[in-house]
């Protein structure tokens, strides 16, 4: 559990700079700030589990961050 907290705060991170780092017509681009609010909203439910210490939680969380990562870079590298 301690690793997969280390692994989820890389994430909180990744996800803060695509926020940050987008270039700004990413940014007005309405598909893509969906897709970045996913993103953000697994990687909250995920830390939010793992506080929460619910393993079953935890586990659910994390069938939904690979899908959100994966439409965001597949859509806009």
């Amino acid at each position: 559990m301690a690793r997969l907290t280390a692994r989820a705060g890389a994430l909180h991170y990744l996800a803060g700079r695509l926020a940050s780092e987008a270039p700004a017509s990413q940014m007005e681009n309405a598909e893509f700030k969906a897709l970045l609010q996913a993103l953000q909203a697994s990687v909250r439910e995920l830390q939010t589990a793992q506080f929460a210490q619910d393993s079953a939680a935890v586990k659910a969380a994390m069938g939904k961050l690979k899908p959100a990562y994966s439409r965001l870079f597949l859509k806009f590298g």
